[in-house]
C-alpha cells in the first residue's frame, strides 16, 4: 500500500481529485486520504526525479524499530572533517513502518527530502544523529499516563484522519522516535553538541492533545522537547513558532496557561471563527491565567496568499514579540503545507520565504540564546515541495551562502499589493489584540 505505485501522469482523474481534497480541507483533515499521490504537483509545472517510493534508502543505517538504546548507546553516524559544533540532522528509520494507504502522511515525505538532502551535498555538511525511542516517562511529560500506555498497547480510540499500525509496534515505535528525535535534538544543542538541529521525522506532532491522537499526530513532540528542555538543560524560556498551514492546537492547549512557554502560530484561519482544519486558533485564543499573552495566534483569512503575507507578518508580529520575549531556546515547528504546490494547504509561500523565517529565527537565538534553535518536521503533503523548502531551510541553518539575492529569490506574487490589503485588517487585529501584552507591537498598531 504504497502511495509510489500510483501513476504520476496529470490526468484529468488525479487533478479532480486533488482538487476535491484540497476544496474539502477547508474544513476537514480527513479528505486528505483520498488525495491521489500526495507529491502531485498541484499548482506547479511536474519535474523528474529518481526513485520517489518506499524503497528510497538513505545512507545512515539502520535503526532497530524496537530499539531501547539510550543517550550514551547513541552514535553519530556522519560528520564532515573539523569542527563538531556543526548542524545536525537528527532522524530514524521507524517510520518507514508506519505507513498507512493512499494517505498523504507517508514515509516518501522524509525519504525524498534525504534524496533533495543527498543531491545538493546538505547532508555533507552536517552532522547525522540517529536518535532513540522517547521514554514513556518523557512523553508524560505532556501526555496523559493512561492515554501514553493506549498507544504502547496499540488500544487507542483513533480519530478519522490519523491511521494507527495497532496489530504490531509500527505505529508506535514511529511517534516515539519522532519525539525521541526532537529531545535528542533540543540536548544536543543545550550541550553544545551542535550548532542548531533539524528533524527529519515523521509523523507530525503539533495536534496531538494530551489525551488523544488528532490531525495525523500521535505524541506532540515538540511539545514533549519544550518541556523537557525547562525540566532538564535550565531553558526556563521556550519560544515555539509554527509555522504549518494548520494551527496546532496541540501546542496551544498543552501551553495554555504557561507562561514559560511563548507559542506563536501563523496558519489559515478565520479570525473569530475558523472553519480551517482543526478550526482553533482565533486571534482571540491569547492564553489563560498566568500564560495569558503568551499564545500568539495570526490566522491568515485567505487562501492562495503567500510571502508578502508571510513576510509582514513576521516584521510586525512575530520578530517584535520573539524578541521582546528573549528565549533560552527557539523550537520551530516547522511544516511546509502552507507552500505554493501542497495539496491540502491552499497558499502559496515559497521555499525561499521559508529560509528567510529560518533566518530570521535564528537572529533571535543569535541575539538571546546563543543560536540554539531546533527546527522540526510538520506537515507538508506534496513530497518534491517539501524537500525543496526543507533543503533551503537547511541550507540556512548550516550557513551556506549560495549566492542568491534575498530580492531576487523571493517569489513575490504578481498580486503582492491586493494580498496585503487583504490581510491588512486582520494583522493589525492581532497587533491590537497583543498589544495589550507586548506593548512594542503598539508603535506597529498605527501604520
Amino acid at each position: 500500500g504504497s502511495m509510489a505505485a500510483i501513476p504520476s501522469g496529470r490526468g484529468s482523474a488525479a487533478w479532480l481529485m486533488c482538487a476535491w481534497a484540497l476544496t474539502c480541507s477547508w474544513s476537514s483533515k480527513t479528505a486528505s486520504a483520498f488525495c491521489l499521490r500526495s507529491h502531485q504537483p498541484f499548482l506547479r509545472p511536474t519535474r523528474t526525479h529518481g526513485s520517489q517510493g518506499c524503497s528510497s534508502r538513505v545512507a545512515f543505517g539502520t535503526f532497530g524499530a524496537h530499539s531501547r538504546r539510550t543517550r550514551a548507546d547513541m552514535r553519530w553516524i556522519a560528520s564532515v572533517a573539523g569542527s563538531s559544533k556543526k548542524t545536525a540532522i537528527v532522524t530514524n528509520d521507524n517510520h518507514k513502518r508506519h505507513n498507512g494507504f493512499m494517505h498523504p502522511e507517508c514515509p516518501q515525505r522524509v525519504d525524498r527530502m534525504w534524496e533533495e538532502m543527498r543531491k545538493q551535498g546538505i547532508a555533507d555538511s552536517c552532522t547525522v544523529l540517529e536518535n532513540r525511542l522517547a521514554e514513556d516517562k518523557e512523553i508524560e511529560l505532556v501526555h496523559d499516563k493512561n492515554y501514553v500506555e493506549s498507544i504502547l498497547s496499540g488500544s487507542p480510540e483513533i480519530d478519522g484522519s490519523t491511521y494507527f499500525h495497532k496489530k504490531d509496534s509500527a505505529s508506535a515505535n514511529a511517534a516515539r522516535s519522532a519525539a525521541g528525535a526532537v529531545i535528542d535534538a533540543v540536548e544536543a544543542v543545550c550541550k553544545g553538541e551542535a550548532r542548531n538541529s533539524f528533524c527529519a521525522v515523521r509523523p507530525p506532532g503539533h495536534h496531538a492533545e494530551r489525551d488523544r491522537m488528532m490531525g495525523f499526530c500521535i505524541f506532540n513532540s515538540v511539545a514533549i522537547a519544550a518541556e523537557k528542555a525547562k525540566k532538564d538543560w535550565g531553558c526556563n524560556k521556550v519560544l515555539i513558532f509554527d509555522w504549518d498551514v494548520h494551527h496546532g492546537n496541540g501546542i496551544q492547549h498543552i501551553f495554555y496557561e504557561d507562561p514559560s512557554v511563548l507559542y506563536i502560530s501563523i496558519h489559515r484561519g478565520g479570525m473569530d471563527k475558523s472553519f480551517f482544519y482543526p478550526t482553533t486558533g482565533t486571534a482571540g485564543e491569547v492564553g489563560r491565567g498566568e500564560g495569558r499573552g503568551f499564545n500568539v495566534n495570526i490566522p491568515v483569512e485567505f487562501p492562495g496568499v503567500g510571502d508578502p503575507v508571510y513576510s509582514v507578518a513576521m516584521e510586525r508580529i512575530v520578530l517584535p514579540i520573539a524578541h521582546a520575549f528573549k528565549p533560552d531556546i527557539v523550537i520551530v515547528s516547522a511544516g511546509y503545507d502552507a507552500a505554493g504546490g501542497d495539496p491540502l494547504g491552499g497558499m502559496n509561500v515559497s521555499p525561499a520565504m521559508f529560509r528567510k523565517m529560518t533566518k530570521q529565527m535564528m537572529e533571535v537565538a543569535n541575539q538571546h540564546c546563543d543560536g540554539k534553535i531546533v527546527l522540526a518536521l510538520e506537515g507538508g503533503y506534496d513530497v518534491d515541495v517539501t524537500a525543496d523548502c526543507a533543503v533551503e531551510c537547511l541550507k540556512e541553518l548550516v550557513g551556506l551562502d549560495d549566492e542568491v539575492k534575498e530580492e531576487e529569490d523571493i517569489a513575490l506574487s504578481p498580486w503582492a499589493a491586493a494580498e496585503l490589503q487583504w490581510v491588512k485588517p486582520s494583522m493589525d487585529r492581532v497587533i491590537e489584540i497583543q498589544s495589550e501584552f507586548w506593548p512594542q507591537l503598539k508603535q506597529e498598531s498605527a501604520k
